[in-house]
This record gives structure tokens, C-alpha cells and sequence, in this order.
């Protein structure tokens, strides 16, 4: 299972609600923000991996 930041776990509810309503544009762009979310965590960790790398 891969790591998520607490804002992605915020986001999935707030799209689950904007679905609940029916709100297709509210969902739209709260997805686009999760995926935002979800690289910046992705790039966090490469970076932090690289990090490990060049030390040793």
C-alpha cells in the first residue's frame, strides 16, 4: 500500500461527497487536486530517496 498525505485522505472525502450530490464539476476538480496531491507526495519521497542515495 503506498503512502499517502492526509490531504489526498481529505480530498477523496470531499469527492466522495461532491459525488454524493452529483456535483460532476466539484468532483472534477477535487480529482485534479488529488492527483496534484499524490505526485507532490511522489516527488517528496523520490527526493528523499535520492537523498539516501548520494550520502552513502
Amino acid at each position: 500500500m503506498k503512502q499517502q498525505s492526509h490531504i489526498v485522505d481529505l480530498l477523496n472525502a470531499a469527492k466522495l461527497l461532491a459525488d454524493n450530490q452529483n456535483n460532476a464539476l466539484l468532483s472534477y476538480i477535487i480529482n485534479m487536486a488529488m492527483i496534484e496531491a499524490s505526485a507532490r507526495t511522489a516527488d517528496k519521497k523520490t527526493e528523499k530517496d535520492e537523498g539516501g542515495i548520494k550520502a552513502a
